[in-house]
Formats: structure tokens, sequence, C-alpha cells
């Protein structure tokens, strides 16, 4: 059965903005959580494990010399069964370089080793 994948890129969770909380200085974590989309962020996605699995994307990324979104991206269409993603552009160009990846698939133990699945690739 064919899925649509809303929401497929973390809405975002994969930028460089979004860091764990001991990364920020009192006053600048007051100042990001004080913001609405970063309340639900934080909420949503923030664990020691995602960040994990975030960290891990960045280096397969480097990698595969991908961008991170791209490489998040490729992690929904290299999934067993047939996804329909749903993703939020800005620009032709953002997406453009997600439409680069629509034909690259991850290996099973690429994709184990960004689930945690995996300790190594």
């Amino acid at each position: 059965m064919p899925m649509t994948a809303w929401a497929c890129l973390s809405q975002g969770f994969f930028i460089e903005k979004y860091k764990p909380q001991k990364e920020f200085a009192s006053e600048e974590w007051t100042n990001f959580i004080s913001q609405k989309k970063n309340e639900d962020m934080v909420r949503i996605y923030y664990s020691e494990r995602n960040f994990e699995r975030k960290k891990r994307l960045y280096t397969l990324a480097k990698i595969k010399k991908l961008r991170p979104i791209q490489l998040a991206l490729a992690w929904v269409l290299s999934q067993p069964m047939k996804i329909y993603p749903v993703v939020g552009v800005r620009s032709t160009n953002e997406l453009e370089e997600l439409l680069k990846v629509k034909d690259f698939k991850l290996s099973t133990n690429e994709i184990l080793w960004l689930n945690l699945e995996l300790n190594e690739v």
C-alpha cells in the first residue's frame, strides 16, 4: 500500500540551527524556546536518540557527498514500501537539490545504522 509521508524531513530538525540544549548559552536557550516553532521542535524532536541520528546523518552525508537534508529524504525514499514524501521548500533551488536524490538508494546497513539499529555501517 502506498504511503504519503507528512513532515518526512522532521520539520527542519536536521538543519544546523537545531542543536542540543547543552550547546546553547542559558540566555540563548531561553530566547530559542520562547519562539513557538522552536518550542514545538523541542517538544517533538529533542531527544538524545534523535541527536545521535542527526550526528550519523551528517557523517553519512559527508561520505556520500550529499547535504544532510538530501540524505534525510534519501532515507525516506529508501524504505521498502512505496512512499510519496511531502516536503516544504522555500525556493526552486531547494526543490532542485532535493530532486537530485529521487533515485538514490541507501543500503540496508546504512538505513539500520541511521535507525540506531547498528553500531557501524
